[in-house]
């Protein structure tokens, strides 16, 4: 009895993990536009007209696969608070592997793969 009590306690316990598995295609919506986001953020607003007409198909994308990924993250267990935090660490991690020179750290995607995404 005792081990069933534990065994229930386990799989309990477990269940906030098991509830924010998310799809890998929603993973990578959610990275690509966490990614993009990060890059179209540091160019002005009153850039010339040729880099704007570069970068806003990037910005707006960004915002798409993000609002295409919250629903299903939150659908998935995740809090607006919790969402928040990820879309935080996810930044971070972003950050760190792209300035790194070790091969081990390489993003989860490419340019490439994210463009795809966007039709690019």
């Amino acid at each position: 009895m005792r081990r069933l009590l534990c065994v229930a306690a386990l799989l309990v316990c477990a269940a906030p993990a098991i509830g924010q598995e998310v799809p890998e295609p929603t993973r990578k919506d959610f990275w690509c536009g966490v990614a993009f986001d990060m890059a179209a953020r540091d160019v002005p607003v009153d850039a010339a007209a040729e880099v704007l007409s570069v970068t806003d198909p990037y910005k707006k994308g960004a915002q798409t696969l993000i609002e295409r990924s919250k629903p299903i993250y939150l659908e998935s267990g995740y809090t607006e608070e919790a969402f928040e935090a990820f879309r935080t660490e996810t930044e971070t991690a972003i950050a760190a592997e792209l300035a790194s020179t070790d091969p081990a750290l390489r993003p989860d995607y490419s340019f490439e793969d994210c463009a795809a995404l966007l039709g690019l």
